[in-house]
Formats: C-alpha cells, sequence, structure tokens
C-alpha cells in the first residue's frame, strides 16, 4: 500500500496536470468559436444586399440552392444559433453538438453537390445558363460558387475537428479529476489509520502504566503481611 507521502506527491503532480489540462480545455474551446465565426463570416456572404436589389441573385439561388433565399436564410440562422450555443457550452455535448453541425451541412447538401458546380461542358444546352448563375452569384457574394463551396466545406470540417479534439480532451480532465479524488480520499483512510494506530498506542501504555501500579499495590501488601508475621513469632517466643 502507498504511503501518505507518496499519495500526497502523486496528489501534487495531479493537480498539476489538470490545471495543465483546463487550461488547454480553453484554449480549445476558443479555437472551436474562432472556427465557428469563421462559418459565420462565409455564410453572411449571402446576406450582402437586400432582396429587392438582387433579383438575378435570387434566381441563382434558387437554382444552386434548390431552395428560396429566404427560407434558407431563416433556417440557417436558428441552425447556426443553435451550433453555436453547444459550443458555448462549458462542458461539450460531443453528440448534440454533431447534431447540430450535421444540420447545417445537410442544409448546404444540395448547393455542395450542385450541376452548376461541376465543370461546364460547352456543348451542354444549359452551359451559357450555368455561366450566367456563377456569375450573379458571384456579384452578389463577391466570391466564386465554386471557392464559396470549397470554403464552406473547410469550415465545417474544421468546426468538426474541433469537436471532436474538445471531446476527447474533457475525457481526459475527468479521468483526471477522478484520479485525483480517489488519491484524495486514500489520503484520508491513511490519516485515519493513522489517528486510529495512535489512539491505540496510548491506550496500550495507560494499559502497562495499570499493570505497573497494580504490581507496586501487590508489593506493598506482600511486605506488610511479611512484617506482620515476623512480629507475630516474635511474640510467641
Amino acid at each position: 500500500m502507498e504511503t501518505k507521502d507518496t499519495l500526497s506527491s502523486c496528489s501534487d503532480l495531479d493537480e498539476q496536470e489538470i490545471q495543465q489540462l483546463q487550461k488547454q480545455e480553453n484554449i480549445l474551446k476558443e479555437n472551436s468559436l474562432n472556427t465557428f465565426n469563421a462559418l459565420t463570416k462565409t455564410t453572411q456572404r449571402l446576406e450582402r444586399q437586400t432582396f429587392t436589389n438582387c433579383p438575378l441573385f435570387q434566381q441563382a439561388f434558387a437554382h444552386l440552392f434548390h431552395t428560396d433565399v429566404r427560407t434558407f436564410k431563416f433556417e440557417l440562422s436558428q441552425n447556426m444559433n443553435n451550433l453555436e450555443k453547444q459550443l458555448n457550452n462549458e462542458i461539450l455535448h460531443e453528440k448534440d453538438s454533431k447534431f447540430a453541425l450535421s444540420v447545417i451541412k445537410v442544409q448546404f447538401n444540395k448547393f455542395i453537390h450542385s450541376d452548376v458546380l461541376k465543370p461546364i461542358d460547352p456543348y451542354s444546352s444549359s452551359a451559357s445558363y450555368d455561366r450566367e448563375v456563377r456569375k450573379n452569384f458571384k456579384d452578389y457574394t463577391k466570391m466564386e460558387a465554386q471557392l464559396f463551396k470549397e470554403t464552406i466545406i473547410q469550415n465545417m470540417n474544421s468546426i468538426e475537428q474541433c469537436i471532436i479534439e474538445r471531446a476527447s480532451h474533457e475525457q481526459d480532465l475527468q479521468n483526471g479529476l477522478k484520479r485525483l479524488n480517489e488519491r484524495m480520499l486514500q489520503i484520508h483512510e491513511c490519516k485515519v489509520q493513522e489517528v486510529k494506530a495512535s489512539d491505540a498506542s496510548l491506550g496500550d501504555n495507560d494499559c502497562s502504566r495499570i499493570v505497573s501500579d497494580n504490581g507496586n499495590v501487590q508489593g506493598l501488601e506482600n511486605q506488610s503481611n511479611t512484617s506482620r508475621d515476623e512480629s507475630t513469632r516474635s511474640r510467641n517466643k
């Protein structure tokens, strides 16, 4: 069994490790929010102007996303708020965070796999229209549709990686806290055993003193009896 000093030394090391893990946890949380902000900055390109001034963009958007821009923005706002809420939690819930991200991925899925973003066949009947769609998208967002797609994918992959790293790190932190609690309980048990041993030692000393005192009393009684016998024999003579 480990001694109290050894346990205390291990406990100090555990506390230092936990402090480092907590610092790293804050860094990972900040990183996840930074990647979220990068995604937000990219999606904000879809909100650069009012709808009434951009009918050509609305048409291009509908062709690329297979939905109207108002509905998409409304749903995206809700989904982004939900993801941000998950990432802001002190303790990350990996399953909930991944689900919140997956909803956004689904929302962009049709755009990412849009035929308009595939290499244009110059002999295709839709080649001219596809070019026009891309042009109108770029004029509004100030970004090529293909680059917008690649950036969105990169942003979402970065967020997912941050979620995985945070979840793994938080598991390490919980394991560290568990080890520290076990050390503290062992140290407490050692102290209890020391107190019990000390009390038992004091009790043995008291018993030894009582036995010694009883021996002294018995010795005095024996001396007294011997003296009385000698005195009786002297009188009889």
